[in-house]
């Protein structure tokens, strides 16, 4: 049987459903990751906004990103790719839904989920941005605000400038179609899956979907993220005691624990060689054996290194002194 051209866009199976034939059974008396984000009451959420997070192996940055999309005052879900880091449990402990792929299937099925996910929390509107975004949070709520008051039903944020999106919205063209940075209204959520169906349209096809139906899909310029106070604890990364040593040892007192060592260690060497010199005949060829035998002595090395180290360091500090003390003068001009 041929499909519609609406129909050729849906996609009818849920993207954490993707296992061999034989767990089927298994699988069927288990909730999908999906199932699970629902079990919560849509009355629980904080508004009919949600924001869909896809990520994989980002615990560097999604305690951050959450951090900053908390100013929107929406509810967060995260869908976990597939991470094999601590994602999942960052997430979990920051209050946020998780969605959690099996194994990673990429970011159209990520936001596939979301889409899934908005349908049975039954939103209004969805926003998707990246794991590491730095977009204000003036752009993000001008976004939401778009879709919400029905002046576009996607409303996507672009890096280009406002200048050349003009030309290219009247040109009928998009100039960042690849971007994450989404806000999806009433109207196209219903669309994109209608209710009472497992159907969903995958994220790669939702631009075309869209052109189809005729919804409206427009461009806007988002810029860095806001000067916000960090509200994220921070935890005190403090370098190995043998680091801290170093350091102190270069930056304060390099004559203390360099120059000191240095000269012991050359006495040590002048000393070995007056011991294993015999002195009873004083000849050239004494002289001769007792400058070699410190030449060829350890510690004479170690020494010397010690030494050039020292003399180094203390150059290097006596520069970095005239180097402050420059930039007070300038100061006080």
């Amino acid at each position: 049987m041929s499909q519609t051209r609406t129909e050729k866009f849906f996609w009818r199976k849920d993207p954490t459903e993707e296992e061999p034939q034989e767990n089927t059974a298994q699988k069927s008396k288990e909730p999908t990751p999906v199932e699970k984000v629902a079990e919560v009451k849509t009355t629980e959420l904080k508004s009919n906004i949600l924001i869909g997070v896809p990520c994989h192996n980002s615990e560097s940055t999604i305690a951050r990103t959450i951090v900053h999309l908390s100013g929107l005052g929406a509810e967060i879900v995260v869908c976990d790719d597939g991470s094999t880091d601590a994602t999942e449990d960052i997430a979990k402990k920051m209050g946020c839904r998780v969605i959690k792929h099996p194994r990673e299937l990429g970011r159209s099925d990520s936001v596939t989920s979301l889409f899934l996910a908005a349908k049975k929390l039954k939103v209004e509107v969805l926003l998707t941005v990246g794991a590491s975004t730095k977009v204000s949070l003036t752009d993000l709520s001008q976004l939401i605000d778009l879709v919400q008051r029905g002046d576009v039903d996607i409303a996507i944020g672009s890096i280009h400038p406002e200048e050349e999106l003009e030309i290219a919205h009247h040109e009928g063209r998009l100039m960042d179609r690849d971007s994450l940075v989404r806000a999806y209204g009433k109207k196209t959520l219903t669309m994109i899956s209608p209710p009472g169906t497992g159907s969903v349209v995958v994220e790669k096809e939702v631009l075309e979907f869209a052109d189809q139906q005729g919804l409206k899909v427009r461009e806007y310029y988002t810029s860095g993220a806001d000067t916000v106070a960090e509200t994220v604890q921070s935890i005190e990364i403090r370098p190995h005691f043998e680091s801290r040593f170093m350091t102190f040892v270069a930056n304060k007192h390099p004559l203390v624990f360099l120059g000191i060592p240095s000269l012991a260690f050359l006495y040590y060497a002048v000393l070995e060689a007056v011991l294993n010199t015999n002195f009873a005949q004083l000849s050239v060829s004494t002289w001769t054996s007792f400058g070699l035998s410190i030449a060829t002595s350890p510690m004479l090395l170690v020494s010397v290194a010690l030494s050039i180290g020292c003399a180094v360091l203390y150059t290097q500090q006596g520069i970095e002194k005239r180097i402050e003390k420059i930039k007070e003068f300038d100061s006080r001009l």
